[in-house]
């Protein structure tokens, strides 16, 4: 997997600062695991750096990233991404999502949880809204029920559908997004849609009447086993052309949290 962070300077002068990359299991206040260790970025005046690295996973599903940048004379500072993707969202039907909550201090507390629901006329509620005494390094769950409403229109992918916030004496401890993504996302970020990576061709340019193989990753990140048709087409190179599909539709099956590479042979006329 690519991990990336975007880092800005907005200043005249340039700066040397440390980045620090780090996984933790999806959730809040849980344990974070470093990730490569620490790498050294120079920022350009008024520059934006993007620093990146690879990373394998040592678990499959949901997971939460912290960026830390460390700067001499000033406090470090803390960017994180928990986003839940994992629930197909359908109209009318209830759906659950249980999370761990922790406490990383050294001393017991209590936890108060909250909601910011986007979506109006939805059923957006948490089982409980505080923790009380959780010691020190204590794991509790907590369960997230969403419903939407039973004519809601289709949702596009990236829709915000809700933020769950947990405070300790007032202050932000940690928190997750939840956002609608299909079940089995076609796009890999960041590409544009009309240069996706997951699609492959051999040969490639095509020649007419050799036969061609074309290739479609499909992946499902979810813990659900999922059902897709998939449909191949063509058109002449350009832009806002007509597609002609190629043999029909096709119906995949995916296990949970795989990667599966259908392909077809098709002979360009």
């Amino acid at each position: 997997a690519e991990i990336c962070v975007e880092i800005r300077n907005p200043t005249s002068e340039g700066h040397d600062m440390v980045v620090n990359f780090a996984w933790a299991n999806f959730g809040i206040g849980l344990p974070f695991t470093p990730i490569n260790g620490p790498r050294l970025v120079h920022l350009p005046p008024h520059s934006m750096v993007k620093e990146c690295l690879y990373w394998v996973p040592p678990v499959s599903g949901q997971v939460c990233l912290e960026i830390t940048l460390e700067m001499e004379g000033y406090e470090p500072l803390k960017s994180q991404r928990n986003v839940d993707v994992n629930e197909p969202l359908q109209p009318g039907v209830k759906d659950q999502l249980t999370f761990p909550v922790g406490n990383p201090y050294a001393y017991p507390v209590d936890i108060s949880l909250g909601i910011v629901p986007h979506k109006a006329g939805w059923g957006i509620e948490i089982d409980t809204d505080v923790l009380l005494d959780v010691g020190p390094d204590e794991t509790r769950f907590v369960t997230l029920s969403v419903t939407p409403p039973a004519d809601a229109p289709v949702l596009t992918d990236g829709e915000l559908i809700v933020d769950v916030e947990a405070f300790v004496e007032g202050a932000l401890l940690s928190g997750f997004r939840k956002v609608f993504r299909p079940p089995v996302p076609l796009h890999v970020s960041p590409d544009p849609p009309y240069a996706e990576r997951e699609i492959s061709v051999f040969p490639y340019p095509v020649m007419v009447g050799v036969p061609t193989e074309i290739c479609v990753e499909l992946r499902n990140p979810t813990s659900d086993p999922q059902d897709v048709v998939v449909h191949f087409a063509w058109a002449n190179f350009g832009i806002g052309l007509p597609f002609t599909p190629i043999d029909g539709p096709r119906l995949v099956h995916l296990p949970p949290h795989s990667l599966v590479k259908e392909c077809l042979h098709w002979v360009p006329p």
